[in-house]
């Protein structure tokens, strides 16, 4: 089994999913078998409705970057939330209360804002079962822009676990204490599914757990995709941990300088029809799926040999 892992080299709509999408029709269209993994995600009710009318249909949580990237492959067998075992469902803020006089700015999300716009998270987790923890917004979520009272008491309904968190700190804690269980568990599932694996990340983060590894690593930005030394990649993240820092907070601005690229490939300008087209996006950026697929043969041949 061989993975690839595909970051994001800017905090904003870089192009993961994107190049995520063709990479993994590409290589489905040759034959190979490639299951999607989304470690973490969040996702907005407001600005991605179409990915909450999938949830509620569903009666769970779950991203759009998910549904898309299991739309390339051509559907999967596994459920939904064990592709993608953490995500949060945020929700702007009602305007209106801040036009009487409450702090403007706390309408716009950035890192330290999140938790306002926190409607609820969840993990799941799988062992001889799947779990799915749920945690809601105590504190905040009769201010955002969400009244889907029925599917949040559907979601409730099917957890195994309902925690109720009043403040940023807990949420935290939460993430600190659940995140690592669900990614790993849900990935060896995947793994026992899939003979390769796409990993995308979380925006710009480059480390979704630190005891995860990886054949090929891609940094992606408009306009190219940046392959890394996987095992260079793979040490400067234990070294920053290591070092006092916080794994799961380095983001790519962190290690970029330290990383080893070995191939630049350009990724060209799409209209609408080639990007939501996915066997028309894998051939415009076929040179991407060219180069993934010799690489992952080359560890496949590699994994052959070692293994006789």
């Amino acid at each position: 089994m061989a993975s690839v892992f595909v970051f994001g080299l800017l905090p904003d709509s870089p192009g993961k999913t994107l190049v995520s999408r063709a990479i993994v029709r590409g290589l489905i269209n040759r034959g190979l078998d490639v299951g999607v993994f989304k470690p973490r995600s969040g996702h907005s009710y407001w600005y991605q409705y179409d990915a909450f009318l999938k949830c509620r249909e569903e009666g769970q949580l779950f991203c759009q970057d998910i549904i898309e990237l299991r739309e390339a492959r051509g559907g999967d067998t596994l459920p939904y939330v064990l592709t993608n075992p953490v995500d949060a469902l945020i929700s702007p803020l009602r305007v209106d209360d801040y036009l009487l006089g409450k702090d403007w700015n706390q309408f716009y999300i950035n890192e330290y804002q999140t938790f306002l716009h926190l409607v609820m998270e969840r993990y799941t987790i799988c062992s001889s079962d799947i779990s799915n923890i749920i945690c809601i917004n105590s504190a905040g979520i009769k201010d955002v822009l969400f009244s889907e009272e029925t599917f949040v008491k559907e979601v409730i309904s099917k957890a195994s676990e309902t925690i109720q968190i009043d403040s940023l700190e807990k949420w935290n804690q939460i993430y600190e204490n659940l995140s690592s269980k669900a990614i790993l568990s849900c990935y060896r599932k995947v793994c026992e599914e899939h003979g390769n694996v796409l990993i995308e990340g979380y925006n710009d983060a480059v480390c979704p757990n630190p005891s995860l590894r990886y054949n090929l690593v891609i940094g992606v930005a408009p306009g190219v995709a940046i392959f890394y030394e996987p095992e260079r990649f793979t040490q400067i993240i234990k070294f920053m941990k290591d070092s006092g820092k916080d794994p799961l907070g380095l983001r790519a601005e962190n290690i970029l300088e330290y990383a080893r690229d070995i191939k630049t490939i350009r990724v060209p300008s799409l209209v609408s029809e080639e990007k939501n087209d996915t066997d028309t996006l894998s051939q415009k950026l076929s040179s991407v799926v060219d180069y993934v697929e010799g690489r992952l043969e080359e560890e496949n041949n590699r994994a052959l040999e070692q293994n006789k």
